[in-house]
């Protein structure tokens, strides 16, 4: 098979459900005992792919995007949508491992800014919960979440924790958590010490309400800056992603720690729309492959040696 002809497969499973790699990492509960690193990563090459495949210690987490959750248009739960994507990507019944449900937009905005008393909010969550019923009804056996919840902020204002805390009822429903820790503001931007606080502030609630729901915790990392202005896009460098890295790994609250990371990078995504960082970094198909290989390796690299600590 050509190259192009492997990535154009690559991407046209990555734009059906924003999902997965194409490896077959074994899959493994999470526990805070015995962290993993799950990744979440699409259009890899056979280099990464091996690598993989060599780790005691990575599994695949699955993840679902909004256009096969919600009707077009719409707040509404499309059910079967949802049900054919799952049944697609998990064609067995019995199927186990992790998949991410990825539904952000204005709901989430309405979860975010609304009181659990407004109707807003309630049929929101009532549609999230029904997404997530659906889900466990088709594959029991994987372990369900909810991308970015509870919310991120870089503010920790008492509004912010009190929205958090009233996502307990929704919380109940999945079986990882699954907060979003991606880096925002660059080092040139902000000191490290600024980013840790920001860690610790994200992490905390997340970690507060798994150890009361019983639910393990698995936060998103990228290795690249999401802030706006000169920095988007642009890699964390490796030792300050390191340390970010043990920042969330050394987290504790009451005993609780996460059961390892969730690694997403979207750069097929980016690639296809040709983004201004990504395509400076590989402006043709073969070099895409390569460094994105070469990326994934040394990242993933990053985090299994935090976790051997």
């Amino acid at each position: 098979m050509t190259l192009t002809k492997r990535f154009n497969l690559y991407v046209a499973g990555w734009l059906a459900c924003c999902a997965g790699t194409v490896l077959t990492a074994h899959a493994q509960a999470p526990s805070k005992d015995n962290p993993r690193l799950y990744m979440a990563i699409s259009g890899l090459g056979d280099k990464a792919n091996a690598y993989i495949q060599r780790q005691g210690n990575i599994s695949t987490a699955k993840m679902i995007g909004q256009s096969s959750i919600v009707t077009k248009n719409s707040l509404n739960v499309d059910s079967v949508s949802l049900t054919n994507i799952i049944r697609k990507i998990y064609p067995d019944k019995n199927a186990t491992g992790v998949c991410i449900l990825d539904w952000e937009g204005e709901a989430l905005d309405i979860l975010t800014n609304n009181h659990a008393s407004d109707p807003g909010y309630q049929k929101i969550a009532t549609q999230f919960k029904k997404a997530v019923t659906i889900a466990k009804r088709e594959r029991p056996n994987v372990q369900w979440g909810i991308y970015g919840l509870p919310f991120r902020t870089v503010s920790a204002s008492e509004k912010w924790q009190r929205q958090c805390y009233q996502l307990r009822d929704l919380l109940k429903y999945v079986d990882v958590i699954c907060p979003s820790l991606y880096m925002i503001y660059s080092e040139r931007v902000v000191s490290r010490s600024y980013n840790e606080r920001y860690i610790e502030n994200n992490l905390r609630i997340a970690l507060e309400l798994g150890k009361e729901l019983n639910k393990p915790v698995l936060p998103f990392v990228w290795p690249r800056w999401q802030g706006k202005g000169e920095s988007f896009m642009t890699l964390v460098p490796p030792d300050a992603f390191s340390a970010y890295v043990d920042k969330i790994m050394d987290a504790q609250v009451n005993g609780n720690k996460p059961a390892g990371l969730v690694f997403w990078d979207g750069e097929v995504y980016y690639y296809k729309q040709k983004q201004k960082q990504i395509s400076r970094e590989a402006p043709d198909l073969e070099s895409f492959v390569k460094r994105h290989d070469s990326l994934v390796i040394m990242y993933s690299d990053q985090i299994l040696r935090t976790f051997k600590k």
